[in-house]
């Protein structure tokens, strides 16, 4: 049975992947054409890759018996949750679909590293070292994976920023310049 699981764990994992990159294909033209369907298609596959991640740690603590976040697979894992959760959250709360553009490919980028320098062994699951015995990692990772989330918008806000100040609005103006001109000089 537990071959079952890891199977659709792996087969979750993969629909991950395709998700975060087709959302970010589908912000990056939403972003260049204002085309509200494509921004739609952007949320419907974060969200859409969003139940995948939560299967797959469901599957993986199932299979395990315990919270998955003792390895690096799971942790990378959890933390592609969290940016995407608060990046949803912020999309719906704020009206941001922009940041979508910037915020996706990291979670994308994160999965890619999985696939090209975790080798299999890396992704078993294992028994829980004696280190993380404690009642108090799941409430750490679990704050971890929101703070690594709220750090991912702040970064693609940042990187809206400087696009914006770069682009000769009024935002981010001195008596020079932008920065990006200020940088140059």
């Amino acid at each position: 049975m537990s071959g079952s699981f890891e199977n659709l764990e792996v087969m979750m994992f993969y629909i991950m992947i395709f998700t975060y990159l087709a959302s970010t294909a589908m912000y990056w033209s939403w972003l260049a054409s204002r085309k509200d369907v494509l921004g739609k298609l952007g949320s419907l596959f974060a969200v859409v890759g969003v139940v995948a991640n939560i299967v797959a740690l469901a599957v993986r603590w199932v299979v395990t018996g315990r919270p998955p976040l003792t390895n690096g697979y799971e942790f990378i894992l959890t933390f592609s949750l969290g940016i995407v959760g608060v990046l949803l959250f912020s999309e719906f709360k704020y009206k941001l679909k922009a940041l979508g553009a910037f915020v996706m490919p990291v979670p994308f980028l994160l999965l890619a590293f999985i696939i090209l320098k975790m080798g299999p062994a890396e992704r078993v699951a294992a028994a829980i070292p004696p280190a993380l015995k404690s009642q108090w990692l799941t409430f750490h990772v679990f704050t971890a994976m929101l703070a690594y989330g709220a750090f991912a918008v702040s970064f693609g806000l940042g990187i809206m920023y400087l696009l914006k100040a770069d682009s000769g609005s009024a935002a981010g103006r001195n008596s020079k310049g932008s920065w990006a001109k200020n940088r140059k000089s």
